[in-house]
């Protein structure tokens, strides 16, 4: 098994995205701009985890009201202008 760190960080942050998901509140700009603020912090699989939620939310449609998907989308434009 490969050696990955993990902080309280990385953890922490997949469980806020794994949060709000589907929600329909202010917690989802929040949780972009945060993610967006420590990504290159985050471990590779971490991001790996939170790209593959956030991209799996938005296939099934579950990403709350369309501003939030809007908020979901500027963060797998980030994550995408990072590769």
């Amino acid at each position: 098994m490969q050696n990955t760190r993990v902080t309280v960080d990385d953890t922490m942050m997949v469980s806020a995205v794994r949060y709000a998901l589907g929600r329909m509140s202010y917690i989802v700009g929040w949780t972009v701009d945060e993610t967006i603020r420590v990504w290159a912090d985050l471990s590779p699989n971490s991001r790996t985890v939170i790209e593959r939620d956030v991209r799996q939310a938005r296939r099934d449609g579950v990403v709350g009201m369309p501003i939030d998907g809007q908020e979901w989308d500027r963060l797998l434009t980030h994550i995408e202008n990072q590769t």
